[in-house]
């Protein structure tokens, strides 16, 4: 019954009278109006299993979902899902945390023979190093997919203390002069490039567009006197949607007949003094007074003109004012009662046209570079499976939710038929064809190197070289998109990088470490 997690929960209650407006809640449950004592159970966090749990995200490992960005469908079907941090609303680290496991405490431990010093886990359950063990943990379970490691040793997640005497895997490599000159090694200052950086699947949820909605408040204190419309109406821009009394708004109407009453007076007297000045029978005097008062006259009637104006009224008779649609729409949202008291502070009406909505996903952070202003961008939603709506993504947020570590990203689609439904939960695939000028380094420059994608950056001395491992896009006319690893000030190898890895490789194997 939680409307802050579960936004979409809030017109069921509306609908059905239990709201209270003041705080955002169900009124049988408002916790400030009917407070409820918390269950016995709920006095202290339950305690996670340790063959099942997320160190870097607090929740159980299957049930994390941003590790696993696809159980994020099934949570929001079921459900158990809290919208406000990103997470199964039973296992939220925010609304419902729970302790870590009692064994999760203390890094695993592992030993110097079977340590991978380049991923910095044991090198039996290193699926960077062999990728064919992924499989297997996928399967039982144990595994993270935000770092595609086994969630028991994920050097993010559950981070394992090196062991004693554990060396890390040789980077740099040095040539002689002759080795350098006969090498045919040949070196480029790193650019950036207009490549293709691919795709990204990332959870998406459909909301109003906020330029398409109204929320409509009286501009006066007033009663209801009648309300035409309720909510799932369709309205046109001007039809009426209520009509309440106020008296500040017949005060300023009366105050408004009766200054143009004044006025109207003082502008005859003015005119009559005029005649007889030009007659020669009165005197100046007479007529400048008759002057300064049609001013005073007329200054009051512009003031009662205004003070209307800011009720939203221009003219009319009595204490009624009628409330109206500013946009074409259908009433989402009605807080008015004949009979009630209303204020400037109450919307009383929300009319929303959803003929177009915003999609907001949530990209998570691996994926930030590969997304952009001005890319294409498709939408699926589970209850309309096969259909497909299209567009462009029109807005990437320049800071990350703190909660989720995710950034927010939107797209604005066009919704003629009213299939999307504000609340809606989908997946966004953004497509990153046109993805822009991007850090980029030739195909030849990459070489793989203990399972990761290495280039060589050229040292301080002109023959000494360290790989440098670096994440990549998708490949595009000869260039790789550099995602990170690099920082663009760089001078790497283009040409005769296979030499440089097999030195390398050369001094690993001397040094007892294997890679491929």
């Amino acid at each position: 019954m939680c409307t802050v997690c579960n936004p979409a929960l809030a017109d069921r209650f509306q609908r059905e009278g239990d709201w209270c407006q003041e705080h955002g809640f169900p009124e049988s449950v408002c916790p400030v109006c009917n407070p409820m004592e918390p269950p016995a159970e709920a006095g202290s966090p339950s305690r996670g299993n340790a063959a099942d749990w997320c160190g870097g995200h607090g929740v159980p490992e299957s049930m994390c979902t941003v590790c696993n960005p696809s159980l994020v469908e099934r949570f929001q079907r079921e459900g158990d899902w809290c919208q406000e941090h990103g997470f199964p609303e039973s296992v939220c680290p925010e609304c419902n945390p729970m302790q870590p496991p009692a064994d999760s405490g203390e890094p695993a431990q592992a030993s110097a023979s079977d340590w991978c010093s380049e991923h910095g886990v044991p090198e039996s359950m290193c699926t960077q190093c062999n990728p064919g063990l992924a499989a297997g943990y996928r399967e039982s379970g144990d595994w993270c997919g935000e770092h595609e490691f086994p969630e028991s040793v994920c050097p993010v997640c559950n981070p394992v203390t090196p062991p004693a005497g554990a060396s890390g895997p040789q980077t740099r490599v040095q040539l002689s002069e002759t080795a350098f000159q006969t090498s045919g090694i040949r070196l480029e200052r790193v650019s950036s490039h207009r490549v293709s950086s691919g795709g990204v699947r990332v959870p998406a949820e459909i909301q109003f567009d906020p330029d398409r909605l109204a929320h409509i408040s009286p501009l006066v204190d007033g009663q209801m006197v009648s309300v035409a419309v309720t909510i799932g109406d369709r309205v046109e821009a001007g039809d009426e949607l209520a009509t309440f009394r106020s008296v500040e708004l017949g005060q300023a109407r009366a105050e408004l007949s009766r200054a143009t009453a004044v006025r109207e007076t003082a502008q005859a007297n003015l005119e009559r003094q005029q005649r007889l000045r030009d007659e020669g029978i009165n005197s100046e005097r007479s007529l400048l007074e008759a002057r300064q008062a049609f001013d005073e006259a007329d200054a009051a009637r512009d003031a009662a003109r205004s003070r209307l104006r800011v009720f939203g009224v221009r003219g009319g008779s009595g204490s009624d004012m009628t409330l109206t649609s500013p946009i074409d729409g259908v009433v989402v949202e009605r807080h008015a009662t004949r009979g009630e008291n209303v204020s400037t502070e109450d919307t009383l009406f929300v009319v929303a046209d959803a003929s177009e909505v915003w999609v907001i996903a949530r990209a998570y952070e691996q994926h930030i570079p590969l997304v952009r202003v001005g890319m294409s961008a498709t939408l699926t939603v589970g209850p309309h499976e096969g259909r497909q709506w299209t567009g462009t993504v029109s807005y990437v947020s320049l800071s990350l939710d703190e909660t989720t570590r995710t950034l927010p990203v939107r797209m604005s689609v066009s919704n003629d038929d009213g299939a999307l439904r504000p609340g809606m939960f989908g997946t966004l695939t953004i497509d990153g064809g046109n993805a822009g000028s991007m850090l980029s380094v030739p195909v030849s420059a990459v070489q793989s190197l203990n399972s990761r994608d290495v280039v060589f950056v050229q040292g301080d001395a002109v023959r000494t070289f360290e790989a440098r491992t670096v994440v990549l896009g998708r490949e595009a006319e000869g260039m790789s998109p550099v995602l990170e690893g690099l920082s663009g000030t760089e001078t790497v190898v283009v040409a005769g990088a296979f030499i440089l890895k097999s030195e390398l490789v050369r001094g690993q194997l001397a040094d007892g470490c294997a890679g491929d």
